[in-house]
């Protein structure tokens, strides 16, 4: 899918979803004109992760002074 069309379903601007490609974040490919083609199943994965966050735990560690 183009970058837009990316952009649009992740809720993002084009630039974001271009500079993930740059970065190397988005799963992509080069067309020979240079132009990126983002991998749908990327897209697919990135919005089941945001929809079902990871859970992270902290653990707090009181110091004591003194």
């Amino acid at each position: 899918m183009t970058p837009s069309e990316a952009a649009a379903i992740l809720n993002v601007s084009s630039d974001t979803v271009l500079n993930w490609c740059r970065i190397g974040v988005a799963a992509h490919v080069v067309l020979p004109s240079g132009r990126f083609r983002i991998r749908r199943d990327w897209v697919d994965e990135l919005l089941s992760e945001s929809r079902h966050p990871r859970r992270v735990s902290i653990r707090i560690i009181e110091s004591k002074e003194a």
